[in-house]
């Protein structure tokens, strides 16, 4: 009887240890996934801004835009041109909430980016993938951007995913607790029983 109250007392430990194990990193036998590593910038987390507003990283990276607010959006443009579209083929996520926009670093290369919303843009909400530590600096291309006018966007979304914010994983952590409150319900429940 004993036994089995022991063992139910490591049944939280046991979810924890499988929880972490799944999130570990990939053994010597198991398969490297061969895409690279994902950044995450918050959007609108702290009024009109990207967190961090630069990221570097290598071809074949993932950038996610989590956007945690109302009211923005991420558009691709160039140093010259910030708050503009850089082209046709720049990315855009429309306008979301709730959502993340994956892209694909494809280059190493700067890639710039700003918030396409009334005068986010002027206003200093823009990024960079790979900045430059000198010349065409973030610092710089944010100077320019308060001097361009009214932001504008591609015509629709383009260039990259959009999904559902809780299809990141963010919601694991909730489904761990209500696990563990449910095993320690079952195991007060048992050890009440063998008591009487």
């Amino acid at each position: 009887m004993y036994r089995a109250i022991a063992a139910l007392a490591l049944l939280p430990a046991a979810v924890l240890a499988q929880s972490a194990s799944e999130s570990a990193a990939p053994s010597a036998t198991s398969p490297v996934p061969s895409a690279g590593e994902t950044h995450v910038v918050l959007v609108g987390d702290s009024g009109r801004t990207f967190s961090p507003d630069n990221v570097n990283a290598a071809v074949g990276d993932i950038v996610e835009f989590h956007f945690v607010s109302n009211g923005h959006s991420v558009a691709q443009s160039s140093f010259d041109a910030p708050c503009q579209p850089r082209d046709n083929n720049a990315f855009f996520s429309g306008r979301v909430r709730g959502e993340i926009f994956s892209v694909e670093v494809t280059s190493e290369d700067p890639i710039w980016y700003y918030c396409a919303e009334g005068n986010h843009c002027r206003g200093g909400m823009v990024g960079a993938i790979n900045a430059p530590t000198s010349g065409n600096t973030l610092a710089a291309y944010r100077d320019a951007s308060g001097n361009a006018g009214r932001g504008s966007s591609p015509g629709s979304v383009q260039g990259g995913e959009l999904r559902p914010l809780d299809s990141a994983g963010i919601g694991s952590h909730g489904q761990i607790r209500w696990g563990l409150i449910g095993a320690s319900a079952v195991m007060a429940a048992l050890a009440g029983g063998m008591m009487l």
